[in-house]
């Protein structure tokens, strides 16, 4: 017995060795994981002040974790098991909690594609990337079912399966709570998240961003309810991270901040008493994927975005018209509005809310049928990297998109000069296909005559933005997670008085997008 003892702590202990020394001795760190879809980090400089402050400790854990040896496979192992776990009925519901996915750039660790003046791509990283590990490889059964509405047994960083009959039999006017201790996670989203996207300072990609502190008092008398009955609490809040699959489609899971929803209205109504009364300014937050999931009972683990959304509006001055897209975007429900295996819209939801904005500024918008449908193939989406599930693998999204029937030219600057780019660019990946991904600004200039507009925008805007071709003289595109220069002389200098923010709900869930805009915009 004792030797069997000794066999098993021999192995153990050279298990740890073997392991050890490979990550030592294993020096090609990767710079992006196309299975992840997100910058891995890379190795933090050694300085005396990092070391005693704590953070170089912290990044060097961030980077073993992203860059430990057979990372992938290992990711690869607890996809196939999860397929494995669970209940296989044809409604089986995943829930997957992610703790610290930064799927979603931050401002300061995004991979950036730089192009050659051929169009050709190559990739360099700014600044020091710190990521965080992606919670998806072990795998834990939820151990109780609250029947008045509580999720419970949801530890971050876990894969779980969940019994959607169980679920179901949840009341089904209660939000459903999950009692969880989520840690903040980073990119639209389109977003993005489209995104994580993730933060404050520095922020996630497609809408994604950060949590308010636990505890923060919410605002008394706040119009907007979850499911008509309650606000979201700050611990509901912090779900950030999780993903619902149900069948063939993952949705991110809205939560609702009231502060963070009132925070950007006041960033609005600044910026709006900056420009004064000359300039045209509209708003236009687009839904996530949940909003409109086809299964009522699991929408409804979710708060209404349309309440959110109409709160926003409900706080903006007189002289911001909003854009009621989302109600456009409810009448076309039931088609293929939003992607499946990504947290963005496809351009067919795009072109909805395209046209509910044109006609409520007074234009008439291009019939559909008078573009050309292309297709540009199939891929995998952030919301499959988030989850990895199987049934997502087995059925990507297609990517369908509309051209232009006008002549126009777009360029594009990632931080330095502008270059001449195609507007859907083949070599990009995924979302990453309309405008070239999220540059930090750009410009489409027109045969048309008549005013120009600015777009002020996070990546649900990049399917939306070639629809505008044939309305303005020239269109001009800031993305604010990433524009260092100054909106108000780009705006004097190109005669520019009519600006859209377009952005996702996620700016009613917490207040990073909005506090990059208010320091861009100085707004504070």
């Amino acid at each position: 017995m004792k030797g069997k003892m000794n066999l098993n702590v021999i192995l153990f202990m050279g298990t740890l060795l073997v392991f050890f020394l490979l990550n030592i001795f294993h020096s090609d760190d990767e710079v992006v994981t196309n299975l992840e879809n997100r910058s891995l980090a890379q190795k933090p400089p050694f300085t005396w002040k990092s070391l005693f402050s704590g953070q170089y400790v912290q990044d060097y854990e961030h980077y073993f974790s992203d860059q430990f040896i057979f990372r992938h496979s290992f990711i690869s192992y607890g996809k196939t098991l999860n397929g494995l776990r669970g209940f296989s009925g044809e409604d089986e519901v995943t829930l997957v909690v992610t703790n610290g996915n930064n799927m979603h750039e931050s401002l300061d660790s995004e991979v950036i594609p730089v192009f050659s003046s051929t169009g050709s791509e190559t990739t360099e990283v700014r600044g020091h990337i710190v990521s965080t590990d992606v919670g998806v490889q072990t795998i834990e059964e939820i151990n109780d079912i609250n029947m008045g509405g509580n999720l419970v047994g949801i530890n971050s960083g876990n894969n779980l399966q969940v019994n959607s009959e169980s679920i179901a039999d949840a009341d089904e006017n209660s939000q459903v709570n999950f009692g969880t201790n989520a840690d903040q996670i980073q990119g639209e989203l389109d977003g993005e998240l489209e995104n994580e996207i993730e933060t404050g300072e520095e922020l996630d990609k497609n809408a994604i961003h950060e949590v308010e502190e636990a505890g923060e008092e919410k605002e008394a008398g706040n119009e907007v309810s979850n499911n008509d009955n309650e606000q979201h609490t700050e611990e509901e809040s912090q779900l950030q991270g999780s993903y619902l699959v149900v069948g063939n489609q993952a949705v991110f899971v809205y939560y609702y901040n009231p502060s963070a929803a009132e925070q950007y209205a006041n960033a609005l109504n600044a910026f709006s008493a900056r420009v004064g009364n000359d300039v045209n300014i509209y708003n236009l937050v687009v839904p996530t994927a949940i909003q409109y999931l086809n299964n009522e009972k699991y929408r409804k683990m979710a708060p209404s975005q349309a309440k959110a959304i109409e709160y926003v509006n409900q706080n903006l001055n007189e002289h911001i018209q909003s854009i009621y897209a989302y109600e456009r975007l409810e009448q076309h429900k039931n088609e293929y509005i939003y992607f499946r295996t990504d947290h963005h819209w496809t351009a067919l939801g795009a072109y909805y809310a395209y046209t509910a904005f044109i006609e409520q500024i007074g234009k008439s918008p291009v019939p559909l049928e008078q573009y050309e449908e292309s297709d540009n193939g199939t891929f995998l989406g952030s919301t499959y990297n988030a989850t990895l599930n199987g049934n997502l693998e087995n059925d990507p999204d297609k990517l369908i998109y509309y051209k232009p029937n006008l002549e126009y030219t777009y360029r594009l600057s990632y931080g330095g000069d502008l270059i001449t780019m195609a507007l859907y660019h083949p070599n990009q990946w995924g979302y990453r296909f309309f405008l070239a991904g999220d540059p930090s600004w750009a410009t489409i200039q027109t045969e048309q005559e008549g005013e120009s507009i600015l777009i002020i925008k996070d990546s649900y805007a990049n399917a939306m933005v070639p629809f505008l071709i044939p309305h303005y003289k020239a269109i001009y595109i800031v993305d604010g997670r990433h524009y260092t220069g100054n909106v108000y002389e780009l705006m004097k200098e190109n005669d520019i008085n009519n600006v859209l923010f377009l952005n996702s709900s996620t700016v009613t869930s917490h207040p990073g997008y909005t506090r990059v805009l208010e320091e861009k915009l100085e707004l504070q």
